[in-house]
């Protein structure tokens, strides 16, 4: 049995968990919601959906740290449903970079650090498509699902050729010497 200071201590970090789980849950809904009713034309304000999922994405490499350090202190199923939403967050995020991407403004080209923003992306893109199969895997997605989800693979495909125009036509940057 625990005394009370470890049950104290697992009670905590239950309910520090948990805020964290519905700071995600509310801020991947927004990012849904986005998807759903955003297409973004204007490169300042990709830059700001951008950065709303880079937030998503640290929260969820946060939670995943400490379930990964304390599992027995988590509530169970914690990283299967953190894997879950990684995987509705970029499911959205990249719903909304593929409408932007077919319709880039010329800023996104000859903004002061576009290009480095484009590298960024050809980089993120690259990487989760990479890893989207074991995101699968780790979320416990069903076959039946995994094949809704393909849509997402060609979209994030789609974009990395995108970018990658983009980045042809992108001057390079200005360097010191």
């Amino acid at each position: 049995m625990l005394n009370t200071s470890e049950e104290r201590q697992k009670e905590r970090e239950k309910t520090i968990v948990n805020g964290m789980l519905a700071t995600l849950d509310g801020d991947v809904s927004a990012i849904n919601v986005l998807a759903e009713t955003e297409e973004i034309t204007k490169f300042h304000r990709y830059k700001e959906v951008r950065h709303i999922y880079k937030q998503i994405q640290q929260l969820i490499e946060q939670l995943l740290a400490r379930v990964r350090e304390k599992p027995d202190l988590v509530p169970e199923g914690t990283e299967n449903v953190v894997m879950k939403q990684k995987i509705a967050a970029l499911k959205s995020f990249t719903a909304l970079c593929v409408y932007f991407f077919r319709n880039a403004p010329p800023t996104v080209t000859r903004a002061i650090g576009a290009r480095e923003l484009l590298i960024d992306e050809q980089r993120n893109f690259t990487n989760a498509h990479e890893y989207f199969d074991m995101m699968l895997f780790e979320a416990g997605i069903d076959d039946k699902t995994a094949d809704a989800l393909e849509e997402t693979r060609t979209q994030i495909e789609e974009i990395m050729g995108l970018v990658a125009t983009l980045l042809e036509k992108s001057p390079a940057s200005l360097e010191e010497f």
